[in-house]
């Protein structure tokens, strides 16, 4: 009995670190604005993880600034596409 039940747990132990490497913890969002403003859905956000990007690369970090606690990206005027 006790060696079956030591197999079952290996089996769901094992399962979980399959599913685990599998994961990826990256989003990648397109979002067309010409607001100021974009709110992420009501969850924060986590301290250094955006990187926005134009069609002609990467945004710079003066052109935007991010409230990482509301959830919400502050777009300069700058920034916005004509």
């Amino acid at each position: 009995m006790r060696k079956i039940y030591l197999i079952g747990l290996f089996l769901i132990t094992a399962g979980g670190i399959t599913f685990g490497q599998t994961f990826n913890p990256y989003r990648n969002l397109i979002i067309g604005s010409r607001t100021d403003c974009i709110i992420n859905d009501s969850l924060s956000i986590i301290p250094g993880s955006i990187i926005i990007r134009s069609p002609d690369g990467p945004l710079d970090e003066s052109l935007y600034s991010v409230d990482y606690l509301r959830g919400k990206i502050l777009i300069s005027e700058k920034a916005i596409l004509p």
